[in-house]
């Protein structure tokens, strides 16, 4: 199994809607390629977590990485795993654009993310980093 996790910029034309849009396509496609992950989206920000076979998620990363719906694109850690933290989503998606400025809030929801997905029971270099800046991302 093999992870990765990026931080990118939406551009400002790419509305909440768009999003939405974007994400019920990738659903699909990260099914079909046994692709699973966790997408956060605060303040035009995204935060990915992506894990598959490597090539899968190579080739995706690629993609991502071109299009041109956001830009500074950045990969923050890749690193092989010997299990899935989202198994059970093809792409999970939150957005915190609903609870403004309530930090406690929105960590809730991380670790809400995090206990449905089991990653809580995994102390990796990938969870630790995807939660520190999923905290940053927020705070």
């Amino acid at each position: 199994m093999y992870s990765i996790i990026y931080r990118s910029v939406a551009d400002d034309s790419f509305s909440l809607s768009d999003i939405y849009d974007m994400l019920s396509k990738a659903r699909e496609r990260n099914f079909k390629q046994n692709i699973t992950g966790c997408l956060l989206y605060h303040e035009n920000g995204f935060l990915q977590l992506l894990e598959g076979e490597r090539k899968d998620v190579l080739s995706l990363y690629e993609k991502i990485s071109e299009d041109n719906r956001h830009h500074t694109v950045e990969l923050i850690i890749e690193e092989k795993q010997s299990n899935r933290l989202f198994r059970d989503w093809s792409m999970a998606f939150f957005e915190f654009e609903a609870f403004e400025s309530k930090a406690a809030m929105k960590l809730m929801q991380i670790d809400q993310i995090f206990k449905h997905s089991k990653a809580h029971l995994v102390n990796t270099s990938l969870t630790k980093t995807f939660f520190d800046q999923a905290r940053s991302m927020l705070l």
